[in-house]
Protein backbone atom coordinates (compact mmCIF):
# COMPACT_ATOMS: atom_id res chain seq x y z
CA UNK A 1 0.00 0.00 0.00
CA UNK A 2 1.37 3.68 -0.85
CA UNK A 3 2.23 5.87 1.97
CA UNK A 4 -0.49 8.29 0.46
CA UNK A 5 -3.02 7.52 -1.92
CA UNK A 6 -4.76 10.40 -4.07
CA UNK A 7 -8.63 9.65 -4.64
CA UNK A 8 -10.09 10.20 -8.10
CA UNK A 9 -12.84 12.66 -8.17
CA UNK A 10 -12.77 13.12 -11.49
CA UNK A 11 -16.18 11.65 -12.16
CA UNK A 12 -18.12 13.61 -9.44
CA UNK A 13 -16.23 17.46 -10.83
CA UNK A 14 -19.01 19.65 -11.90
CA UNK A 15 -17.02 22.74 -12.93
CA UNK A 16 -13.59 23.97 -14.44
CA UNK A 17 -10.80 26.54 -13.97
CA UNK A 18 -13.51 29.25 -15.28
CA UNK A 19 -14.76 29.62 -11.38
CA UNK A 20 -10.90 31.11 -11.07
CA UNK A 21 -10.86 33.46 -14.00
CA UNK A 22 -7.61 35.54 -14.95
CA UNK A 23 -8.79 38.17 -12.48
CA UNK A 24 -7.75 35.93 -9.42
CA UNK A 25 -4.38 35.46 -10.79
CA UNK A 26 -3.18 39.32 -11.07
CA UNK A 27 -0.53 41.04 -8.76
CA UNK A 28 -0.22 43.41 -6.53
CA UNK A 29 -3.41 45.67 -4.95
CA UNK A 30 -5.43 43.58 -2.35
CA UNK A 31 -3.67 40.46 -3.09
CA UNK A 32 -0.43 39.06 -2.95
CA UNK A 33 1.66 38.16 -6.08
CA UNK A 34 0.37 34.74 -7.54
CA UNK A 35 2.30 33.32 -10.66
CA UNK A 36 0.65 30.89 -12.70
CA UNK A 37 -2.06 31.32 -15.37
CA UNK A 38 -4.50 28.46 -14.14
CA UNK A 39 -4.98 26.82 -10.83
CA UNK A 40 -2.55 23.21 -10.58
CA UNK A 41 -4.11 20.70 -12.40
CA UNK A 42 -3.48 17.18 -12.82
CA UNK A 43 -0.92 15.24 -11.05
CA UNK A 44 0.22 17.17 -8.54
CA UNK A 45 2.55 17.44 -5.39
CA UNK A 46 1.89 19.86 -2.49
CA UNK A 47 4.51 19.47 0.36
CA UNK A 48 5.71 16.33 -1.24
CA UNK A 49 2.17 14.79 -0.79
CA UNK A 50 0.41 13.77 -4.14
CA UNK A 51 -2.86 14.84 -5.00
CA UNK A 52 -4.97 14.18 -8.12
CA UNK A 53 -7.11 17.34 -9.33
CA UNK A 54 -9.60 16.75 -12.30
CA UNK A 55 -9.53 13.59 -14.40
CA UNK A 56 -5.68 11.34 -14.35
CA UNK A 57 -5.58 11.25 -17.60
CA UNK A 58 -4.61 15.01 -19.61
CA UNK A 59 -7.28 17.34 -17.73
CA UNK A 60 -8.69 19.64 -19.59
CA UNK A 61 -9.74 22.28 -17.47
CA UNK A 62 -13.14 21.77 -18.35
CA UNK A 63 -14.26 19.61 -15.53
CA UNK A 64 -12.09 19.40 -12.62
CA UNK A 65 -13.06 20.35 -9.40
CA UNK A 66 -16.29 19.69 -7.12
CA UNK A 67 -17.98 23.30 -6.72
CA UNK A 68 -20.50 24.48 -4.03
CA UNK A 69 -22.14 27.78 -3.14
CA UNK A 70 -22.22 29.00 -6.37
CA UNK A 71 -25.44 30.19 -8.89
CA UNK A 72 -25.80 26.99 -10.22
CA UNK A 73 -28.52 24.76 -8.74
CA UNK A 74 -26.04 21.49 -8.56
CA UNK A 75 -23.56 23.43 -7.18
CA UNK A 76 -25.74 23.29 -3.81
CA UNK A 77 -26.02 19.81 -3.27
CA UNK A 78 -24.29 17.31 -1.08
CA UNK A 79 -21.89 15.61 -2.96
CA UNK A 80 -20.69 11.88 -1.75
CA UNK A 81 -17.11 10.56 -2.11
CA UNK A 82 -16.92 7.02 -2.26
CA UNK A 83 -13.56 5.74 -0.06
CA UNK A 84 -14.10 2.37 0.81
CA UNK A 85 -10.31 1.89 2.20
CA UNK A 86 -9.17 2.72 5.99
CA UNK A 87 -6.82 5.29 6.46
CA UNK A 88 -4.47 7.28 8.94
CA UNK A 89 -5.50 11.01 7.78
CA UNK A 90 -7.25 12.35 5.03
CA UNK A 91 -5.67 15.78 3.33
CA UNK A 92 -7.82 18.01 1.30
CA UNK A 93 -6.82 20.41 -1.10
CA UNK A 94 -9.39 23.55 -0.96
CA UNK A 95 -10.17 26.83 -1.15
CA UNK A 96 -13.10 29.62 -0.66
CA UNK A 97 -13.38 31.51 -3.81
CA UNK A 98 -15.38 34.62 -2.88
CA UNK A 99 -14.56 36.59 1.14
CA UNK A 100 -15.52 39.94 3.10
CA UNK A 101 -12.30 38.99 5.57
CA UNK A 102 -10.30 42.21 3.89
CA UNK A 103 -13.42 44.51 4.14
CA UNK A 104 -13.82 43.42 7.67
CA UNK A 105 -16.19 40.18 7.22
CA UNK A 106 -16.82 37.89 9.85
CA UNK A 107 -13.86 35.54 10.71
CA UNK A 108 -14.43 31.52 10.92
CA UNK A 109 -18.16 31.34 8.64
CA UNK A 110 -18.72 27.89 8.21
CA UNK A 111 -18.45 26.99 4.55
CA UNK A 112 -19.18 23.64 4.91
CA UNK A 113 -19.49 20.50 7.11
CA UNK A 114 -17.36 17.11 6.18
CA UNK A 115 -18.61 14.02 7.31
CA UNK A 116 -17.09 11.32 7.43
CA UNK A 117 -18.72 7.81 6.98
CA UNK A 118 -17.46 5.05 8.52
CA UNK A 119 -18.19 0.79 7.60
CA UNK A 120 -19.60 0.30 11.21
CA UNK A 121 -22.51 2.85 10.75
CA UNK A 122 -20.76 5.69 12.57
CA UNK A 123 -20.17 9.09 11.22
CA UNK A 124 -17.79 12.14 12.19
CA UNK A 125 -18.55 15.17 11.63
CA UNK A 126 -16.13 18.14 11.18
CA UNK A 127 -17.08 21.70 10.20
CA UNK A 128 -15.01 24.05 8.11
CA UNK A 129 -14.43 27.36 8.31
CA UNK A 130 -13.23 29.85 6.48
CA UNK A 131 -9.70 31.13 7.77
CA UNK A 132 -9.47 28.02 9.79
CA UNK A 133 -9.76 24.46 7.99
CA UNK A 134 -10.46 26.15 4.64
CA UNK A 135 -8.05 28.89 3.06
CA UNK A 136 -9.59 32.02 1.08
CA UNK A 137 -7.47 31.88 -3.09
CA UNK A 138 -6.60 34.98 -3.72
CA UNK A 139 -4.63 35.28 -0.38
CA UNK A 140 -5.75 38.76 0.93
CA UNK A 141 -2.51 40.59 2.73
CA UNK A 142 -2.11 38.94 6.37
CA UNK A 143 -5.21 36.89 6.06
CA UNK A 144 -2.95 33.26 6.35
CA UNK A 145 -5.36 30.37 7.61
CA UNK A 146 -4.44 28.68 11.11
CA UNK A 147 -5.33 25.13 10.31
CA UNK A 148 -4.07 24.87 7.17
CA UNK A 149 -1.13 25.71 4.64
CA UNK A 150 -0.90 26.92 1.34
CA UNK A 151 -0.35 24.65 -1.63
CA UNK A 152 3.12 25.82 -1.94
CA UNK A 153 6.24 25.36 0.38
CA UNK A 154 7.70 28.46 2.38
CA UNK A 155 10.76 29.70 0.03
CA UNK A 156 14.58 30.47 0.57
CA UNK A 157 15.21 33.95 -0.95
CA UNK A 158 18.12 33.84 -3.66
CA UNK A 159 21.13 33.60 -1.61
CA UNK A 160 23.72 35.61 -3.99
CA UNK A 161 21.64 37.97 -6.08
CA UNK A 162 18.37 39.89 -6.08
CA UNK A 163 16.52 42.89 -6.66
CA UNK A 164 17.39 46.14 -4.29
CA UNK A 165 13.87 46.18 -4.15
CA UNK A 166 13.59 42.80 -2.80
CA UNK A 167 16.35 43.97 -0.01
CA UNK A 168 13.89 43.95 3.04
CA UNK A 169 13.30 40.21 2.29
CA UNK A 170 16.57 38.93 1.87
CA UNK A 171 16.61 40.37 5.91
CA UNK A 172 14.34 37.69 6.41
CA UNK A 173 15.98 35.00 4.06
CA UNK A 174 12.97 33.00 4.09
CA UNK A 175 9.76 33.80 1.66
CA UNK A 176 6.05 33.01 3.22
CA UNK A 177 4.56 30.76 0.67
CA UNK A 178 1.47 32.31 -1.36
CA UNK A 179 -1.13 29.20 -2.99
CA UNK A 180 -1.33 28.66 -6.41
CA UNK A 181 -5.19 27.46 -5.83
CA UNK A 182 -5.62 25.78 -2.74
CA UNK A 183 -4.97 24.92 0.53
CA UNK A 184 -4.18 21.68 2.16
CA UNK A 185 -6.00 20.25 5.41
CA UNK A 186 -5.24 17.08 6.94
CA UNK A 187 -8.06 15.44 9.30
CA UNK A 188 -7.09 12.95 11.74
CA UNK A 189 -8.82 10.25 11.39
CA UNK A 190 -9.85 8.53 15.01
CA UNK A 191 -10.91 5.45 13.96
CA UNK A 192 -7.70 4.55 11.41
CA UNK A 193 -8.64 0.60 11.04
CA UNK A 194 -12.24 1.13 10.34
CA UNK A 195 -13.37 1.11 6.63
CA UNK A 196 -13.98 4.63 6.00
CA UNK A 197 -17.06 4.00 3.06
CA UNK A 198 -17.46 7.41 1.94
CA UNK A 199 -16.96 11.37 2.74
CA UNK A 200 -19.85 13.63 1.90
CA UNK A 201 -19.45 16.99 1.57
CA UNK A 202 -22.31 19.66 2.91
CA UNK A 203 -22.30 23.18 1.71
CA UNK A 204 -23.53 25.38 4.16
CA UNK A 205 -22.40 29.57 3.04
CA UNK A 206 -20.13 30.55 0.45
CA UNK A 207 -18.45 29.79 -2.75
CA UNK A 208 -15.40 27.42 -2.35
CA UNK A 209 -14.00 24.32 -4.66
CA UNK A 210 -12.58 20.75 -3.40
CA UNK A 211 -10.12 19.84 -5.59
CA UNK A 212 -8.37 16.62 -4.32
CA UNK A 213 -8.41 14.12 -1.73
CA UNK A 214 -5.72 12.20 -0.69
CA UNK A 215 -5.41 9.17 2.00
CA UNK A 216 -2.50 9.14 4.07
CA UNK A 217 -1.92 5.16 5.56
CA UNK A 218 1.55 5.98 7.19
CA UNK A 219 2.05 7.07 11.16
CA UNK A 220 2.46 10.59 11.04
CA UNK A 221 1.34 13.89 10.97
CA UNK A 222 1.26 15.36 7.33
CA UNK A 223 1.28 18.74 8.16
CA UNK A 224 4.81 19.55 9.71
CA UNK A 225 4.66 20.78 13.14
CA UNK A 226 7.73 19.87 14.61
CA UNK A 227 10.67 22.32 14.71
CA UNK A 228 13.89 22.24 12.68
CA UNK A 229 17.30 20.28 14.28
CA UNK A 230 20.75 21.80 12.71
CA UNK A 231 22.35 18.76 10.99
CA UNK A 232 26.09 18.68 10.44
CA UNK A 233 27.52 17.58 6.99
CA UNK A 234 30.17 16.16 6.64
CA UNK A 235 31.76 15.37 3.37
CA UNK A 236 33.94 11.82 3.15
CA UNK A 237 35.93 12.57 -0.13
CA UNK A 238 39.08 14.53 0.59
CA UNK A 239 38.18 16.45 -2.93
CA UNK A 240 34.42 17.54 -2.23
CA UNK A 241 35.54 18.61 0.96
CA UNK A 242 38.27 20.66 -0.56
CA UNK A 243 36.07 22.21 -3.46
CA UNK A 244 34.91 25.95 -2.59
CA UNK A 245 31.83 26.10 -0.51
CA UNK A 246 28.52 25.47 -2.63
CA UNK A 247 26.17 22.83 -0.53
CA UNK A 248 22.38 23.19 -1.38
CA UNK A 249 19.95 20.80 0.88
CA UNK A 250 16.30 20.02 0.11
CA UNK A 251 13.84 18.74 1.65
CA UNK A 252 10.36 17.25 -0.04
CA UNK A 253 8.22 16.57 2.59
CA UNK A 254 9.38 19.40 5.22
CA UNK A 255 12.09 22.86 5.44
CA UNK A 256 15.91 23.28 4.98
CA UNK A 257 17.63 26.26 5.77
CA UNK A 258 20.68 27.41 3.91
CA UNK A 259 23.75 25.90 4.10
CA UNK A 260 26.76 27.16 6.28
CA UNK A 261 30.35 26.41 6.77
CA UNK A 262 31.54 25.16 10.26
CA UNK A 263 35.08 25.72 12.07
CA UNK A 264 37.47 22.71 11.02
CA UNK A 265 38.36 22.69 14.49
CA UNK A 266 36.47 23.54 17.80
CA UNK A 267 36.61 27.32 18.61
CA UNK A 268 38.77 27.64 21.74
CA UNK A 269 41.38 25.27 19.30
CA UNK A 270 41.50 26.44 16.11
CA UNK A 271 42.92 29.76 16.53
CA UNK A 272 43.72 30.40 20.82
CA UNK A 273 44.68 34.07 19.93
CA UNK A 274 40.95 34.98 18.63
CA UNK A 275 39.23 33.50 21.52
CA UNK A 276 36.28 35.29 22.35
CA UNK A 277 36.16 36.59 18.24
CA UNK A 278 34.93 33.78 16.55
CA UNK A 279 37.55 31.13 14.11
CA UNK A 280 39.37 31.63 11.18
CA UNK A 281 36.91 31.01 8.23
CA UNK A 282 36.23 27.95 6.59
CA UNK A 283 36.54 28.27 2.78
CA UNK A 284 35.95 24.65 1.87
CA UNK A 285 32.62 22.53 1.76
CA UNK A 286 33.37 20.08 4.99
CA UNK A 287 31.85 20.39 7.78
CA UNK A 288 28.92 22.50 7.19
CA UNK A 289 25.70 22.17 8.74
CA UNK A 290 21.32 23.20 7.94
CA UNK A 291 18.54 22.90 9.89
CA UNK A 292 15.73 20.58 8.65
CA UNK A 293 12.33 20.33 9.79
CA UNK A 294 10.57 17.22 8.39
CA UNK A 295 8.09 14.37 8.24
CA UNK A 296 9.60 10.83 9.04
CA UNK A 297 8.97 10.08 5.54
CA UNK A 298 10.60 12.85 3.91
CA UNK A 299 14.01 12.42 1.68
CA UNK A 300 16.69 14.54 2.32
CA UNK A 301 19.28 15.41 -0.69
CA UNK A 302 22.10 17.24 -0.74
CA UNK A 303 24.16 18.84 -3.70
CA UNK A 304 27.05 20.29 -4.66
CA UNK A 305 27.65 22.87 -6.92
CA UNK A 306 24.37 21.20 -9.00
CA UNK A 307 25.66 17.47 -8.40
CA UNK A 308 24.45 15.00 -6.61
CA UNK A 309 25.81 13.90 -3.44
CA UNK A 310 23.50 11.51 -1.04
CA UNK A 311 20.03 11.35 -0.40
CA UNK A 312 18.49 9.69 2.38
CA UNK A 313 15.17 9.76 4.74
CA UNK A 314 14.71 11.58 7.62
CA UNK A 315 13.44 9.20 9.80
CA UNK A 316 16.58 7.25 9.20
CA UNK A 317 18.94 10.26 10.79
CA UNK A 318 16.35 11.46 13.51
CA UNK A 319 16.11 7.31 14.57
CA UNK A 320 19.90 6.96 15.09
CA UNK A 321 20.96 10.21 15.30
CA UNK A 322 23.94 9.32 12.81
CA UNK A 323 24.07 8.23 9.00
CA UNK A 324 26.49 7.57 6.67
CA UNK A 325 26.32 7.33 2.56
CA UNK A 326 28.53 6.57 0.15
CA UNK A 327 29.87 10.43 0.12
CA UNK A 328 28.45 12.08 2.76
CA UNK A 329 28.26 11.93 6.84
CA UNK A 330 25.20 13.20 8.46
CA UNK A 331 25.09 13.79 12.27
CA UNK A 332 22.27 15.45 15.00
CA UNK A 333 24.23 18.28 16.39
CA UNK A 334 21.67 18.65 19.22
CA UNK A 335 18.59 17.09 21.14
CA UNK A 336 17.93 19.92 23.41
CA UNK A 337 18.03 22.89 23.92
CA UNK A 338 17.29 25.90 27.14
CA UNK A 339 16.40 29.02 27.75
CA UNK A 340 19.08 31.71 29.48
CA UNK A 341 19.40 35.38 30.55
CA UNK A 342 22.91 36.64 30.63
CA UNK A 343 24.88 39.77 32.69
CA UNK A 344 28.16 40.49 32.09
CA UNK A 345 29.30 42.27 35.17
CA UNK A 346 33.00 43.88 36.18
CA UNK A 347 34.93 41.23 38.43
CA UNK A 348 35.90 43.82 40.92
CA UNK A 349 32.94 46.64 40.87
CA UNK A 350 30.20 44.13 40.04
CA UNK A 351 28.76 47.05 37.00
CA UNK A 352 27.28 45.87 34.04
CA UNK A 353 29.67 46.15 30.90
CA UNK A 354 28.39 46.82 27.30
CA UNK A 355 29.64 44.44 25.18
CA UNK A 356 28.92 41.74 22.59
CA UNK A 357 28.47 37.88 22.68
CA UNK A 358 28.13 34.99 20.99
CA UNK A 359 27.17 31.84 22.00
CA UNK A 360 28.28 28.38 20.11
CA UNK A 361 27.37 24.74 20.51
CA UNK A 362 30.28 22.49 20.21
CA UNK A 363 30.46 21.60 16.99
CA UNK A 364 29.88 26.01 16.31
CA UNK A 365 26.40 26.20 15.70
CA UNK A 366 25.93 29.58 16.19
CA UNK A 367 22.65 30.20 18.55
CA UNK A 368 21.66 33.85 18.20
CA UNK A 369 19.44 35.61 20.47
CA UNK A 370 15.61 34.79 20.21
CA UNK A 371 14.40 36.63 16.46
CA UNK A 372 17.94 36.92 15.74
CA UNK A 373 19.32 35.70 12.67
CA UNK A 374 21.59 32.87 13.51
CA UNK A 375 24.36 33.39 10.84
CA UNK A 376 25.64 36.74 10.54
CA UNK A 377 26.88 37.33 7.11
CA UNK A 378 28.79 34.35 7.61
CA UNK A 379 31.78 35.40 5.42
CA UNK A 380 29.53 34.06 2.67
CA UNK A 381 29.44 36.51 -1.01
CA UNK A 382 25.37 36.87 0.05
CA UNK A 383 23.93 40.50 -2.08
CA UNK A 384 22.48 41.61 0.59
CA UNK A 385 24.68 42.08 3.97
CA UNK A 386 22.63 41.95 7.53
CA UNK A 387 21.88 45.14 8.70
CA UNK A 388 21.17 46.47 12.28
CA UNK A 389 22.25 45.59 15.88
CA UNK A 390 24.23 42.20 14.89
CA UNK A 391 27.61 42.27 13.66
CA UNK A 392 30.11 39.42 12.45
CA UNK A 393 33.94 39.95 13.03
CA UNK A 394 35.72 38.32 10.24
Amino acid sequence: MPEYEPLPLGALCNAGVELYGPDRFRSGGTYLQVRPELPPLGEQSFHGLPFLIGPAAQPDGERCFLAFGCDNESYRATVRIPVGKSARHVLFAHAVLETELWRGGELGIEVALYRFCFADGSVVEVPIRERFEIGTFPLPWGQYPFLCLPDQKDALEDRYQGRWSHSGFRQTEVTGAVPHGYFIWSWHNPCPTETLTAIEVVPRAGKFVLAAVTLGHIDETPVLRDTARPVQVTLRDAEDAARPFDLTVDVDRGTASYAYPLPTEPLDVAAPEMRGFGAPPNRSSSPAYTTIAALPSATVSVTQSGESLAEFRWADLAGAGSLETPRVRFDLLEHAKNWVRVSVLDADTGEALPCRIAFHSPAGVPYPPHGHHAPIFSNQPTWNIDIGGDVSLG
